[in-house]
């Protein structure tokens, strides 16, 4: 698995939602179209072994986003 910086918006959008838990997950993808959801199951079904850095580098990154909005 490549570092967050190295991943693309929908790889990270996967970790982001697996970090997230399901529960609040499937808060999220409520509300988002069926295209969209589709595109997001399969990128979390094609995540392998994610480590907590990984997981910790995009929490962070999207942290700092909804800081900066």
């Amino acid at each position: 698995m490549a570092q967050a910086t190295e991943m693309n918006g929908k790889q990270k959008a996967a970790v982001l939602l697996i970090s997230l838990g399901p529960n609040v997950s499937a808060q999220i993808l409520k509300h988002l179209n069926e295209d969209e959801i589709e595109k997001l199951t399969l990128e979390i079904a094609n995540q392998r072994k994610l480590t907590t850095e990984q997981k910790n580098k995009v929490m962070h990154e999207f942290h700092q986003m909804c800081l900066v909005r």
